[in-house]
């Protein structure tokens, strides 16, 4: 129901009507039209991270970088065919502004998408990147903003989004430049020059 007719759109007696219920089973189970909706949002992005998490981990002696490259050419790739989901959530996130509690209930929801992808994040690094100082929280919350990024983009100008294959082939020629630039990341995170 929801992605049919977007989080605005769609009322209590939508979902009722979807549910084969009543109005009092609503408040009863979920609270409010909100939390119901905010759920409804969070199960359908945990989807959509399932199925991207079944592209990173296909081939099990992949490289991390081989996972985050099929990580990106997969969430790209199903853009297109989300864009209600993805509308749903603008509309959720604008109304986020106007309720405090809906804006609550978004926030935790977040907070269990980034704990998820956290988790894929440190598997696909492996325990010598995290020691190294890998946050996979940091990175997931890295990667959350720019896929999130990406799909607004893709909602206002599908033809000036990147493909996977674009995104990841132009971050691999600019790290590549930079390396060969001498351009060095130290472990606080500040760029510096290293000597060549």
């Amino acid at each position: 129901m929801i992605v049919e007719k977007g989080f605005t759109a769609t009322t209590a007696r939508d979902l009722v009507a979807a549910s084969d219920t009543n109005l009092g089973s609503i408040g009863y189970h979920f609270g409010s039209r909100e939390a119901l909706l905010s759920e409804a949002i969070e199960e359908l992005f945990n989807e959509w991270t399932e199925l991207i998490a079944g592209a990173a981990f296909s081939d099990q002696d992949a490289t991390p970088l081989e996972r985050l490259t099929a990580t990106w050419k997969g969430n790209l790739a199903t853009v297109a065919e989300h864009q209600a989901l993805i509308r749903a959530f603008i509309e959720a996130l604008a109304y986020a502004e106007q309720s405090p509690k809906f804006r609550k209930l978004m926030r935790d929801h977040y907070r269990r998408i980034q704990a998820t992808v956290a988790q894929l994040v440190e598997t696909a690094l492996g325990p010598e990147a995290v020691a190294k100082g890998a946050d996979p929280k940091v990175v997931a919350l890295f990667l959350i903003a720019v896929f999130d990024g990406l799909a607004i983009q893709f909602r206002i100008s599908p033809e000036d989004t990147p493909s996977g294959e674009q995104l990841v082939g132009a971050l691999a020629a600019a790290r590549q430049a930079a390396l060969e630039h001498g351009l060095d990341v130290n472990t606080t995170g500040e760029a510096g020059a290293t000597a060549s």
